[in-house]
């Protein structure tokens, strides 16, 4: 954003945070030109453009046992409390939970990132998180893999079907796809 804003000073941008369900709504009602969205987009209303597939994560405290362990399998997680971030990352986890044979033990849905990470940092559960939520942790939290099953998510743009992305908007997508491509943390750095 701020690479775009020191591009473009004249063109105006508004930024408005929402759920993918919420992100999708004001794109179809066109108040918004472009979203991002965790996939699937739910309507065949849009056009999409898939931006990165990311692996979920472990969460856990660092004075945690699992805080050790390289990877973990999903069902070992069976009767530990969690922590949920709420939206379609809550739905993903919950269900890769039940495949894997086990209902979670909700100690705390909330749906800010960074009560999250305090509330697993005091140690009142693990949490299920996309990777891209746990690029630069602090000391009091470790990463860690999990496999059997590995949970995965595709981020893409949405813009609505049949409309050309203005040229303004189609530029901050540009932009957007080749920040990330210059970012992304790779499979196995940050984790335990």
């Amino acid at each position: 954003i701020q690479s775009f804003k020191r591009q473009h000073p004249g063109i105006e941008m508004q930024l408005i945070e929402d759920s993918s369900e919420g992100v999708s709504e004001i794109v179809e009602s066109g108040r918004a030109d472009l979203g991002f969205i965790q996939m699937p987009a739910g309507k065949s209303t849009f056009e999409t453009r898939t931006l990165i597939t990311e692996a979920f994560v472990l969460l856990v405290s660092s004075s945690h046992p699992l805080a050790r362990k390289r990877d973990v399998r999903l069902r070992q997680l069976a009767g530990e409390p969690f922590v949920f971030y709420k939206g379609r990352a809550r739905d993903t986890a919950m269900e890769a939970c039940r495949k894997a044979g086990f209902e979670p033990q909700i100690a705390c849905e909330t749906g800010e990132l960074e009560t999250v990470r305090a509330l697993v940092a005091a140690g009142l559960g693990l949490a299920i998180v996309p990777r891209l939520a746990v690029v630069q942790l602090p000391r009091t939290l470790k990463c860690v893999r999990l496999v059997e099953p590995r949970i995965q998510r595709q981020i893409a743009a949405i813009w609505r079907r049949g409309s050309r992305l203005s040229p303004a908007a189609g530029e901050f997508l540009s932009r957007v796809k080749a920040g990330l491509a210059g970012r992304l943390p790779s499979a196995d750095s940050g984790l335990a």
